[in-house]
């Protein structure tokens, strides 16, 4: 099965812990540690969520979160951060560090069964 998230994170621990995490819940991610490696990814897959980190490496997470709104306007975009603002380009805020029940919740509120 292809996957159907991606997450975007510059940390590659980050990235690895939820990786495994979505792995337990039977759900294979897509990863990216920049704007660039995401906007790679989507353009070579179907996708219906995109998980990202406020603060990326020489970029903020709300300028690709509100680039990916225009570019792929079905997309959740859901917002991955210590703590932040939300703002209305995302239809969700997940808060660092991201426990499993969060991760269960999110997919449920994905569609996913």
């Amino acid at each position: 099965m292809n996957p159907q998230i991606l997450l975007v994170d510059d940390d590659e621990t980050t990235r690895d812990i939820l990786n495994r995490l979505f792995e337990r819940l039977g759900v294979k991610i897509a990863t990216a540690a920049n704007p660039e490696e995401a906007l790679a990814v989507l353009s070579q897959g179907s996708f219906s969520a995109a998980i990202l980190d406020h603060q990326l490496k020489g970029s903020l997470g709300i300028d690709l979160a509100h680039r990916l709104a225009r570019q792929y306007p079905g997309l959740k975009l859901i917002s991955l951060s210590g703590d932040v603002v939300p703002d209305p380009v995302f239809c969700r805020h997940m808060v660092k560090p991201v426990r499993l029940a969060d991760l269960r919740e999110l997919l449920l509120f994905l569609g996913f069964s």
